[in-house]
């Protein structure tokens, strides 16, 4: 691991999907928040909930480009979700106001 690394790098280091459901960790029996920055020989243990989804604030708290990189790219699948479902409420409102709504950016 990179000098400087948080829990939570620690966690994407193990895996993906551990990092995306960490809710803190262990380090030296000690319980600790994912922005932790882990020293050589600290013994770490990962956290995890299947309840708990990435935050926008872990971005803060990773260092590693492993790291901020997945969690950028699940944030723009998020989103990408959210603007779909958007279009689909809002298209049927629009046409049952009998308007006209072009989906394309400008």
């Amino acid at each position: 691991m990179a000098a400087g690394c948080t829990a939570l790098d620690f966690a994407f280091e193990l895996h993906t999907e551990i990092g995306f459901h960490c809710i803190g960790a262990k380090v030296n029996h000690k319980l600790v928040p994912m922005s932790h920055v882990l020293k050589s020989g600290d013994q770490v243990e990962i956290l995890t909930s299947k309840k708990q989804m990435p935050k926008y604030e872990w971005l803060n708290y990773a260092t590693t480009g492993r790291a901020q990189s997945r969690l950028r790219e699940r944030f723009r699948k998020e989103n990408k979700v959210s603007i779909k479902k958007g279009e689909e409420i809002l298209v049927p409102f629009f046409a049952s106001l009998r308007l006209s709504y072009d989906i394309t950016d400008p």
